[in-house]
């Protein structure tokens, strides 16, 4: 059977086997495959070439079959060789002179090249066939669902990371577009990164039936890119191909991979899209380092990527996909975690989606971005809605789609959908802690309490030191009537957190609950520092809690001028107990006119 290796993988294979059985030390590898300039990079260089050569050859390092670790001292190539060897002497080879070709005429080169092409196409037919038969008889079943593992660097530099993270993202927006297909999102592809682990363990925790696999090399303008397609459950390779291409060509060249796997798995390709064309390499590269820094999510990151595509901007003005980029950069800023305000960044996201759409209609990401911006800012939930369905029309596994609907939905009191749409993206994006956290949300939301608090405290074993997990944990402990764990939750969240805004405020709001005024109002002293990053509805919830209604009251006139995004929840809440005391005073009255809320 051919297999497809990366170079170095197959150099330190063929190491391992012209000394079959005798320990070759990680010093000699270095020193015959990987330069004297190379020494920095060489552990990691080596690992993930044995990494490969494993997965390959569906080897376990735990019970190996084929290359076995020798702890502190290298490898072994413990598998038995089998050598041809020549006949002891070969009949000699006539000599035969050349003769020249027989001349065709036209018509019987017309007829030949037909001929020709009929039976390479019964050769693709036949092939196609049988490795389906084959695929199948190896126990895999049809591929209902896909993930798309991150692509290996195989440049030997860490920095260009970016590049094959790149890669792999925009492969997973392309096959989100297949139809009957589900694809798991980047998110949770993404924790696979130098992750030794079988395919199978793999596609078992994301509950796929395939994963897609790639390497890539880039030098200057060309790159050479490996994807391989493997089934899950037999962990064999049902298809390979290596491709060379300039970096120019790169998006026509995703979207074909993304074809091609679709017929390999013989689904149907989603509806029309924007043809894809060419690229400026150096402006693509920018764009890669802008998502590269928009995934990470910090404050100093987005500020960066920020500038990374209003660089593609500036090249490049037409770029929607730039233009979705620079929304869901000022999103970022603006929510939760309030770097900017939201009177700041969200004008700012509306108009770059509106700019994306008017280039590229077909952008999910644009239309979720818009829709964001019209439920959390402008409170017109009628056209946010609407956005909301156009995105997961154009992509039906877009994970942070289902998730903002899901919000969306909780806001205006549908329970059961809200529950359903969380539910798609935990399926599509299991991984997530944000979508984790929102999922045992909106069971707490629709009064599922003992399933949110089962359902957070698993999201606490995938990452604990994700501080939004305890924030929540903590209003599920107040739902559920335990206020020494609500307390004990949210601190962990303000440990973990370093003290962010958003983990004061939910042990302010516990220390309230339990009657602690003193520490409760320590806290909202702390925040109130803090100006751009305390939620003014949340800081009035706080203070009703603690009975100062005078000041509740004085906070949610002054989340209506902030347009805090939490607003749309009033909605929802404004007839609960907690308003009693001032629901009577005009200026609440003023409130629920500015939250658009009718009596």
């Amino acid at each position: 059977m051919r297999l497809k290796l990366p170079h170095q993988a197959f150099r330190v294979l063929q190491v391992l086997i012209e000394r079959p059985n005798e320990v070759i030390s990680r010093e000699e590898l270095q020193q015959s495959l990987w330069p004297a300039n190379t020494f920095v990079e060489f552990d990691h260089g080596l690992n993930n070439a044995v990494n490969r050569l494993r997965d390959v050859l569906g080897d376990d390092a735990q019970s190996p079959r084929f290359i076995e670790t020798v702890p502190r001292r290298g490898y072994r190539f413990i598998a038995s060789i089998i050598k041809d060897s020549a006949p002891a002497s070969a009949p000699p080879i006539p000599k035969v002179e050349p003769q020249p070709p027989p001349r065709l005429a036209p018509r019987h080169i017309a007829a030949l090249v037909v001929t020709l092409v009929i039976v390479a196409a019964l050769v693709v037919v036949v092939l196609r066939q049988g490795w389906l038969s084959r695929s199948r008889s190896a126990g895999d079943p049809a591929v209902h669902a896909l993930a798309v593992l991150p692509f290996l660097n195989l440049s030997g530099d860490p920095a260009q990371d970016y590049f094959a993270d790149g890669m792999t993202e925009a492969l997973i927006v392309e096959l989100s577009t297949l139809g009957g297909v589900r694809v798991i999102s980047r998110t949770s592809s993404m924790q696979y990164k130098s992750v030794n682990k079988p395919v199978a363990d793999i596609a078992d925790e994301l509950g796929v039936d395939a994963v897609v696999e790639g390497s890539v090399l880039r030098d200057g303008n060309r790159m050479r890119v490996t994807v391989q397609l493997v089934g899950a459950r037999s962990d064999t390779n049902l298809w390979t191909q290596s491709f060379e291409r300039e970096v120019s060509t790169i998006l026509v060249f995703q979207r074909d991979v993304a074809r091609t796997i679709a017929d390999a798995i013989n689904v149907s390709v989603g509806g029309p899209r924007r043809e894809a064309g060419r690229v400026d390499p150096e402006v693509y590269e920018l764009y890669l380092r802008g998502r590269h820094l928009l995934n990470r999510r910090t404050e100093a990151d987005l500020q960066k990527a920020l500038e990374y595509f209003e660089l593609v901007i500036t090249k490049d003005p037409d770029n929607a996909r730039a233009h979705a980029a620079v929304a869901a950069a000022w999103e970022a800023m603006s929510d939760w975690n309030n770097f900017v305000a939201p009177r700041e960044g969200l004008p700012k996201a509306k108009a770059a989606a509106l700019r994306a759409l008017e280039l590229d209609s077909s952008l999910a990401e644009a239309h979720v971005r818009l829709a964001f911006v019209n439920e959390a800012y402008e409170w017109r939930l009628p056209e946010a809605e609407a956005e909301y369905k156009r995105a997961l029309e154009l992509d039906p596994n877009l994970a942070e789609a289902y998730q903002h609907y899901s919000l969306f939905l909780s806001r205006l009191g549908r329970g059961e959908e809200s529950v359903e749409m969380g539910r798609r993206a935990y399926q599509l994006d299991p991984l997530s802690m944000v979508v984790n956290v929102e999922y045992g949300t909106r069971l707490l939301d629709t009064g599922k309490r003992d399933e949110a608090l089962t359902h957070l405290q698993r999201t606490v074993e995938l990452d604990p030191n994700y501080y939004d997990t305890y924030v929540h944990l903590s209003h599920v402990f107040e739902a559920l009537g335990r206020p020494d764990d609500q307390v004990a939750a949210a601190l962990r969240g303000a440990e973990v957190s370093g003290r962010a805004a958003h983990a004061l405020q939910a042990l302010a709001r516990a220390y309230a609950v339990t009657g602690n005024q003193l520490e409760a109002l320590k806290i909202l002293d702390e925040l109130h520092k803090r100006p751009t990053q305390r939620n003014a509805y949340d800081v009035a919830m706080i203070h009703l809690r603690l009975k100062e209604f005078e000041r509740g009251l004085v906070w949610l006139l002054k989340a209506c001028e902030e347009r805090a995004a939490a607003l749309a929840f009033f909605s929802r809440n404004y007839t609960g107990s907690l308003f009693d005391p001032i629901r009577t005073d005009k200026r609440f009255e003023q409130v629920l006119r500015c939250a658009g809320v009718t009596n």
